[in-house]
This record gives structure tokens, sequence and C-alpha cells, in this order.
């Protein structure tokens, strides 16, 4: 009777342990990702973020890299055929941009992004409907020679448009037949000093600025 009541404690005791072992990896999981307060490189998007509420998205930000992964994919689905451009900032850990056909048996690369080292990256590519992904690999990591920070970022930005959609919107843009230039008309100025700002574009209006080295703002005017 006693040893079984013996076991009983031991055993309650492991299961008490094991119950604060889960609790304590949680708990430092969520001081973890709190520490970091940007949004992680989304693995689909095929939510109501971004696809599923009207069939088009645009994300610009800073987004949390997953440096325990050497590549990262993001997944989609087109339901009807679609423009998608992404881009990411120059990054020292030197992230490039495929872009994935998924709809036969292999998954075939369709587009790259630019395979320098350090530069921006950019794809823009029109797609039929069908399943696709980004992949963003990290060379950096692949060859060791980038040391990552706990919060590691990336500045990417990702536009999905229906072709119809897109179409419709260019259709309503006006374009110039030739370049609009402002009006400058410089007076004979005594010395003072001035500058042009393009977005004072009035007749006869040179300038109008504060500058530090003057006591008061400053307009020249013909």
């Amino acid at each position: 009777m006693s040893k079984m009541l013996s076991f009983q404690r031991c055993s309650a005791l492991f299961t008490v342990l094991l119950c604060l072992l889960w609790i304590c990896s949680i708990s430092a999981q969520t001081h973890e990702d709190t520490q970091c307060d940007h949004e992680h490189i989304p693995a689909s998007f095929d939510t109501i973020s971004y696809l599923k509420f009207n069939k088009e998205f645009h994300v610009q930000g800073r987004f949390l890299i997953n440096t325990n992964k050497l590549e990262e994919e993001i997944f989609f689905n087109l339901s009807t055929p679609s423009v998608i451009r992404a881009y990411i900032a120059p990054h020292e850990i030197d992230v490039d941009i495929w872009l994935y056909d998924y709809n036969g048996r292999i998954p075939v690369a369709i587009a790259h992004s630019s395979l320098d080292i350090g530069t921006e990256e950019v794809v823009f590519a029109s797609l039929n409907a069908g399943n696709y992904s980004i992949s963003l690999p990290y060379f950096g990591l692949w060859i060791g020679t980038y040391d990552p920070t706990q919060c590691e970022t990336l500045t990417m930005e990702v536009a999905i448009e229906p072709q119809t959609v897109l179409a419709s919107r260019v259709r309503n843009v006006a374009c110039g037949s030739s370049e609009v230039l402002p009006t400058v008309n410089i007076p004979t100025l005594s010395g003072s000093p001035f500058s042009y700002n393009s977005d004072t574009n009035q007749s006869g209006i040179v300038s109008m600025f504060a500058d530090h080295r003057l006591p008061s703002a400053q307009t020249f005017v013909s």
C-alpha cells in the first residue's frame, strides 16, 4: 500500500514538473515574440487579410525573418488572372525573390529578381488563375556570412491585383503626352541665398522657404 502511495506521489510530482516546464517554454516564446514588434513573414496569402477579401491586396512594411530557416516561402492561390509585384529593400542577409508555379506535377520557377548581392529585389509578372508561391532564400545564411539579430527584419512590399481591375483603373488615368515642367522666372537677386521648391509651382514665385541662415522666412518674387 505504501509503495503504491509513493508511486502515485512520484507520478503526480512528475506531472507537475512537466506542466511547469511547458508553461515556462510558452512564457519564454511569448516573451521573445513581444520583444519583436513586427509581423512574421506570412506563410500564405490565402487569408482574409490578403486575397480572400476581394482578390487583391497591397502590403508594405517590415517583417520578421525566421532565421531558423535558410529560405521562407509564401503560398497563394489566384481565382482569376492577376498581376503581382514583389519588392524587397537591400539587406545584408542578401535575400532574393523567386516566383514559382505550382500548377504542374513539380513546382517551376517562372521569374526571379536580380541575383546581385545587396541590391533591391523586384519581381513583376502576369499570372493565370492557379497556385503559386514566392520563395525568399537567404543567401547570407546559406553560406554563413551573416550573423542575424534576435529580431531580424526586412522591408517587403507585395501587391496582387486582378488583371481586369488593373486595366479598368489604368484606363481612367490620363497620361500627358509631354513633360510638364514648373515655370521659373528668376529675378536679379542682390546676393541673397535662395533655393527652388518644386512643390511651389506658381507663376513668378521662385521659392518659399525658411532658411536657418536668415532671420525670417523669405519669399522671392519677380
